[in-house]
Protein backbone atom coordinates (compact mmCIF):
# COMPACT_ATOMS: atom_id res chain seq x y z
CA UNK A 1 0.00 0.00 0.00
CA UNK A 2 3.06 2.57 0.95
CA UNK A 3 4.67 1.94 -2.40
CA UNK A 4 1.56 2.77 -4.28
CA UNK A 5 1.21 6.01 -2.27
CA UNK A 6 4.83 7.01 -3.00
CA UNK A 7 4.19 5.66 -6.67
CA UNK A 8 0.74 7.96 -6.92
CA UNK A 9 2.65 10.77 -5.03
CA UNK A 10 5.45 10.77 -7.96
CA UNK A 11 3.38 10.82 -10.29
CA UNK A 12 1.64 13.83 -8.70
CA UNK A 13 4.76 15.86 -8.43
CA UNK A 14 5.70 14.95 -12.37
CA UNK A 15 1.95 16.59 -13.10
CA UNK A 16 3.17 19.60 -11.13
CA UNK A 17 5.97 20.15 -12.77
CA UNK A 18 4.26 20.03 -16.04
CA UNK A 19 1.22 21.99 -15.24
CA UNK A 20 3.82 24.74 -13.61
CA UNK A 21 6.03 24.98 -17.01
CA UNK A 22 2.39 25.47 -18.88
CA UNK A 23 1.59 27.94 -16.85
CA UNK A 24 4.65 30.06 -16.23
CA UNK A 25 4.96 30.19 -20.81
CA UNK A 26 1.16 31.73 -20.06
CA UNK A 27 1.48 33.65 -17.43
CA UNK A 28 4.46 36.18 -17.20
CA UNK A 29 3.97 38.48 -14.57
CA UNK A 30 2.85 39.10 -11.10
CA UNK A 31 -1.11 39.43 -11.15
CA UNK A 32 -0.45 41.21 -7.57
CA UNK A 33 2.62 44.08 -8.46
CA UNK A 34 3.53 43.35 -12.28
CA UNK A 35 7.48 41.53 -11.77
CA UNK A 36 8.40 39.57 -14.58
CA UNK A 37 11.05 37.43 -12.24
CA UNK A 38 10.71 34.69 -9.07
CA UNK A 39 7.11 33.59 -10.28
CA UNK A 40 5.37 31.16 -8.88
CA UNK A 41 1.70 29.28 -9.02
CA UNK A 42 -1.02 30.25 -6.31
CA UNK A 43 -3.18 28.07 -6.10
CA UNK A 44 -6.51 29.85 -4.89
CA UNK A 45 -8.71 27.15 -3.69
CA UNK A 46 -6.11 24.76 -1.36
CA UNK A 47 -4.07 22.29 -3.75
CA UNK A 48 -4.30 18.39 -2.61
CA UNK A 49 -3.99 14.99 -3.44
CA UNK A 50 -8.15 14.40 -3.32
CA UNK A 51 -9.63 16.87 -5.52
CA UNK A 52 -6.37 16.17 -8.19
CA UNK A 53 -8.61 17.80 -10.99
CA UNK A 54 -9.02 20.94 -9.20
CA UNK A 55 -5.43 20.80 -8.54
CA UNK A 56 -4.59 21.13 -11.96
CA UNK A 57 -7.66 23.82 -13.32
CA UNK A 58 -6.06 26.64 -14.92
CA UNK A 59 -8.79 28.78 -13.25
CA UNK A 60 -8.06 27.64 -9.83
CA UNK A 61 -4.44 29.70 -9.82
CA UNK A 62 -2.81 32.94 -9.98
CA UNK A 63 0.95 33.94 -11.10
CA UNK A 64 2.64 36.03 -8.00
CA UNK A 65 5.95 36.86 -7.52
CA UNK A 66 7.84 35.01 -4.66
CA UNK A 67 7.18 38.14 -2.14
CA UNK A 68 3.71 38.62 -3.37
CA UNK A 69 2.90 34.76 -2.70
CA UNK A 70 4.65 34.78 1.09
CA UNK A 71 2.70 38.28 1.50
CA UNK A 72 -0.77 36.55 0.38
CA UNK A 73 -0.16 33.24 3.03
CA UNK A 74 1.19 35.69 5.98
CA UNK A 75 -1.62 38.07 5.61
CA UNK A 76 -4.59 35.76 5.10
CA UNK A 77 -7.76 38.49 5.57
CA UNK A 78 -6.24 40.86 2.88
CA UNK A 79 -4.84 37.99 0.97
CA UNK A 80 -8.55 36.80 0.29
CA UNK A 81 -9.86 40.49 -0.16
CA UNK A 82 -6.90 40.78 -3.11
CA UNK A 83 -8.11 37.75 -4.64
CA UNK A 84 -12.00 38.72 -4.37
CA UNK A 85 -11.17 41.99 -5.81
CA UNK A 86 -8.89 40.05 -8.43
CA UNK A 87 -11.05 37.03 -9.59
CA UNK A 88 -14.32 38.25 -8.35
CA UNK A 89 -16.63 36.33 -5.67
CA UNK A 90 -18.35 34.48 -8.74
CA UNK A 91 -15.42 32.83 -9.51
CA UNK A 92 -14.27 31.71 -6.19
CA UNK A 93 -17.69 30.38 -5.26
CA UNK A 94 -17.89 28.31 -8.61
CA UNK A 95 -14.04 27.20 -7.58
CA UNK A 96 -15.62 26.47 -4.05
CA UNK A 97 -18.28 23.90 -5.75
CA UNK A 98 -15.77 22.86 -7.63
CA UNK A 99 -13.80 21.82 -4.46
CA UNK A 100 -16.92 20.41 -2.41
CA UNK A 101 -18.47 18.48 -5.11
CA UNK A 102 -18.00 14.68 -4.66
CA UNK A 103 -14.44 13.57 -5.70
CA UNK A 104 -14.09 10.83 -8.52
CA UNK A 105 -11.17 8.48 -8.74
CA UNK A 106 -9.03 10.39 -11.64
CA UNK A 107 -6.68 8.35 -13.65
CA UNK A 108 -3.12 10.14 -12.79
CA UNK A 109 -1.83 8.77 -16.76
CA UNK A 110 -5.42 9.85 -18.29
CA UNK A 111 -4.60 13.38 -16.81
CA UNK A 112 -1.39 13.56 -17.91
CA UNK A 113 -2.38 13.11 -21.37
CA UNK A 114 -5.34 15.59 -21.10
CA UNK A 115 -2.95 18.30 -19.73
CA UNK A 116 -0.25 17.81 -22.37
CA UNK A 117 -2.62 17.86 -25.37
CA UNK A 118 -4.85 20.84 -23.70
CA UNK A 119 -1.79 22.66 -23.77
CA UNK A 120 0.01 21.76 -26.94
CA UNK A 121 3.34 24.10 -27.63
CA UNK A 122 3.35 25.49 -24.16
CA UNK A 123 5.40 22.35 -22.80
Amino acid sequence: MKKRKNARMAQIRKLDRIFSKIMHNKMFKCERCGKTINLQIHHIIEKDTKNIELRFDEENIIMLCSGCHFWLHRHMILGVIFLIQKIGVKKIVMLLKKYLKPRVEVSLTDLEIRLKEEFKGNV
